[in-house]
């Protein structure tokens, strides 16, 4: 029974509490497990006494708070071990979008690369940002009621191609895509095309992804393109 209740416990420990637990520590160690990946990775608050001022303090509780979750979805784990603490804090990541992430940027993607190439192949939907290609900002408009099923289908496409989008486009940037539902969108359209924008954007990174729609001459809406790209701004 304490066996079973102390899981139960190391499933559900909240992300921000693994945070709370990293600020506190001397040292640790996360094992991050996905197919084909068992990495640990030791983090370490001085080096030759030093203070550490590195990944371990600063990037990793970011990574825990925006990629993990104590119920996620997604086949990456991170397996925290503190010294002195009996047991370990588990968290999984909150869906394929987060695996991508977090193998790069812990370690990993190389050993995963044959799952990922299964899991996240590349599609001819989503396009880099053409050079030739403005970024220009369209007039962006309130779409109206009756666009509400297109503007719900490039949401979906979107998140279908956000973990795609998160291995081919954001490769140098620590920006992680949020779903569809937790960005904000401005829409552009006429009488047969709708253009979906989002963008985020950190410190020395701008991105922005496009969806673009056509109405087909069945007058159904497609989605023919996700276009995406970053590009460094400086700090």
């Amino acid at each position: 029974m304490f066996l079973l209740a102390l899981m139960s416990a190391i499933e559900t420990l909240p992300g921000h509490e693994a945070d709370a637990l990293i600020q506190k520590a001397d040292a640790y160690t996360v094992r991050v497990t996905a197919p084909g990946v068992d990495l640990p990775i030791p983090f370490r608050a001085t080096t030759d006494g030093r203070p550490t001022h590195g990944a371990g303090w600063v990037l990793v509780p970011s990574f825990v708070r925006r990629t993990t979750a104590a119920t996620g979805a997604g086949e990456v784990r991170l397996t925290f071990t503190f010294p002195g603490r009996p047991g370990p804090v588990v968290l999984r990541s909150k869906g394929l979008a987060e695996d991508v992430y977090l193998l790069r940027h812990l370690g990993g993607e190389r050993q995963a690369a044959k799952w990922l190439d299964a899991a996240v192949p590349a599609s001819k939907l989503v396009v880099r940002w053409p050079d030739d290609h403005p970024w220009g900002r369209p007039e962006y408009r309130d779409p109206p009621a009756g666009l509400a099923a297109a503007v719900a289908l490039g949401k979906a496409a979107y998140d279908a191609k956000r973990p795609e989008l998160v291995r081919r486009i954001t490769r140098d940037s620590l920006l992680l895509l949020p779903p569809a539902a937790a960005a904000h969108w401005d829409a552009s359209f006429t009488a047969d095309t709708l253009t979906l924008d989002t963008r985020w954007s950190d410190r020395m990174y701008f991105a922005l992804v496009r969806v673009e729609l056509r109405k087909t001459a069945k007058g159904e809406w497609e989605v023919t393109r996700v276009l995406a790209d970053e590009i460094l701004k400086g700090e």
